[in-house]
């Protein structure tokens, strides 16, 4: 089969290749179909949510839901209809390393990124602000250090851009900002950039941004311009501690040990539905 694929289809099967082996492919939770003879357009399947025993999650009969129930996300590489990777979709599937320069080859196609809440460090590469059509661009929740790049802004299409949750990350992201007319309603409106960027009380400002909304990821809270709090702790902590930690520093982990010792999955009362944090662990 592979001997009737054009080059550029060669070239795009070696960088999924690449991200696969610069983020420890073979330890992924979920393989995929990376790497193998499938069609690289096939490169997808389900990843589990629920990770080995990193969380105590609870029925309300205080059965534990691993026991009883498996939860799972789409995750891998759609195509156009040309063919060319238009998405691709990791996200808690265990990804450790880095981002490759190289993920700019898909600047013709590219149109959500999606790598939220794994093991991902060092640097965001500059070469992402060649991803010109690129409108979804997450990457909340790991480990990466260092500065923005400055060629982030330049992506004129990108609507929903998130960076929250990396401690270590730090720059200026104000040339995505018109005034502030993308911060009011920020959950509502055309764009949203997420970051931790000061206006929460009692956060630290690493990033700056005049047009983001603000998160202070100490206390798992997001803020409008005026700081007011958008809580997010309790319904989507369980998904941030079910990852890599390295991204948690001694405030975090102290926040989890006093709200959320455990979680609980209910129809009604504790969880309402979804699995939420709680105090009032089984013994």
């Amino acid at each position: 089969m592979l001997d009737h694929y054009p080059e550029w289809k060669m070239r795009q099967r070696y960088l999924l290749a690449l991200l696969y082996f610069s983020t420890n492919g073979p330890e992924w939770y979920s393989q995929l179909f990376f790497v193998s003879d499938e069609s690289e357009c096939s490169w997808a399947g389900n990843i589990p949510r629920l990770q080995g025993d990193k969380l105590q999650i609870y029925n309300e009969d205080g059965s534990n839901i691993k026991d009883v129930v498996e939860r799972f996300n789409q995750g891998g590489v759609t195509c156009d209809v040309d063919g060319r990777v238009d998405t691709i979709t990791l996200e808690l599937n265990n990804l450790v390393g880095t981002i490759p320069e190289e993920i700019s080859y898909f600047n013709q196609s590219l149109l959500k990124l999606e790598l939220m809440r794994n093991t991902l460090s060092s640097t965001i590469p500059e070469s992402l602000g060649e991803l010109k059509k690129l409108q979804k661009l997450n990457l909340q929740e790991n480990c990466l250090t260092g500065e923005m790049p400055q060629s982030l802004p330049g992506l004129s299409m990108l609507s929903d851009a998130r960076f929250s949750g990396n401690n270590q990350l730090r720059g200026d992201l104000n040339g995505f900002c018109n005034g502030t007319q993308y911060r009011e309603n920020a959950f509502d409106s055309v764009m949203f950039i997420a970051a931790e960027c000061g206006d929460c009380p009692g956060s630290t400002a690493l990033v700056e941004c005049e047009c983001c909304t603000c998160c202070n990821f100490n206390e798992f809270t997001c803020c409008y311009k005026d700081g007011t709090p958008i809580k997010i702790g309790r319904e989507y902590a369980w998904e941030t501690f079910n990852r890599g930690e390295c991204s948690l520093n001694a405030e975090q982990r102290a926040w989890k040990d006093e709200n959320c010792p455990c979680f609980f999955l209910g129809s009604s009362g504790k969880g309402g539905g979804k699995i939420a944090c709680s105090t009032d662990c089984p013994q």
